[in-house]
């Protein structure tokens, strides 16, 4: 559990700021700052920025003291961007926005094409016909790495080889490195630590997939780096990305990752050569609203927008 505190220096820096348009991602205490500090500079706008339906979150997203917050946020917010029909939905239903103050567009922007990609340093060489999968995120219970590490253990048992980069550092990786060893993966897996971005795309060019098997997350922004890369990608269920940016079987596959049999299936099938051409023509076609260019349009128009309104 983690404790985020906003503090109403925040506010003091909002008042001060020179800029007239501010562009908030929180819609709690920051939203309500930002919102606030109007009052004290004539002619200022506010932007908030939705990533999904934050009840997704379950008890984060409807804490009862956090739903009153976002909602006073909300009313002096002028111009709102909902990535999906999940935070439009939120923003409507749920914060009683009306839609005149909305655009829908994504702004979660993925990796830029004109970076150069590196391989990360660590990486061990993979052996020829071994399909490589890539995941990453921060090494925590809610992001699933332990289920994914036994799925690699189900599909070296029913499939053959494979090889798994995990990329990112956090409290679990001990507990993570044991569990591989204990299946007897441990060859198979290997933990790279953080990286930076040129060698996060170099990690994902290599992969026949990205695997996200998440149990709690809006959308999560490794799912959209990868399919910025071209990368198809193996998402759990329980992720906003699921259903709006991978469509199963189109540009991902959607697969429980409790069930690691299944998950191995799904990785497999990633592997197989006229399925990971399909998959990856599907990224082709349905990635372009990814890039950050077309993310910034999208920022952009709200900003716009929240000018028209706020004068």
């Amino acid at each position: 559990m983690t404790l985020k505190v906003v503090g109403p220096r925040l506010f003091m820096r909002f008042a001060r700021a020179p800029e007239d348009v501010i562009v908030v991602y929180e819609l709690g205490l920051v939203g309500l700052f930002a919102g606030l500090s109007k009052s004290l500079r004539r002619g200022r706008s506010v932007v908030s920025l939705v990533e999904g339906d934050y009840q997704h979150l379950g008890r984060t997203g409807t804490a009862a003291f956090k739903l009153p917050v976002r909602r006073l946020a909300a009313r002096l917010v002028d111009a709102f961007v909902a990535n999906n029909e999940l935070a439009l939905d939120y923003v409507t239903g749920t914060l009683g926005v009306p839609r005149r103050k909305i655009v829908k567009g994504w702004w979660l922007a993925g990796l830029p094409p004109e970076l150069e990609p590196s391989l990360p340093a660590g990486a061990s060489p993979v052996p020829e016909g071994t399909p490589l999968f890539v995941s990453a995120g921060r090494l925590i219970p809610a992001k699933g790495i332990d289920l994914l590490i036994e799925g690699v253990a189900a599909y070296r048992r029913e499939f053959g080889p494979c090889m798994l980069w995990i990329i990112g550092d956090g409290p679990e990786r001990a507990r993570l490195a044991q569990l591989a060893q204990s299946l007897d993966v441990e060859e198979s897996v290997v933990f790279l630590g953080a990286v930076d971005h040129a060698a996060f795309k170099g990690a994902l060019q290599a992969c026949q997939a990205f695997v996200f098997p998440t149990l709690q997350d809006l959308i999560g922004r490794v799912a959209v780096e990868a399919l910025t890369t071209g990368t198809p990608v193996v998402v759990s269920p329980m992720t906003g990305a699921a259903g709006t940016i991978v469509r199963d079987g189109v540009n991902g596959i959607v697969v429980d990752p409790r069930d690691a049999r299944a998950l191995a299936a799904a990785m497999h099938r990633t592997a197989d050569p006229a399925t990971s051409s399909a998959l990856r023509e599907g990224v082709r076609r349905t990635n372009a609203v990814l890039f950050p260019d077309a993310a910034a349009s999208t920022v952009l128009q709200a900003v716009a927008l929240a000018r028209r309104r706020g004068g």
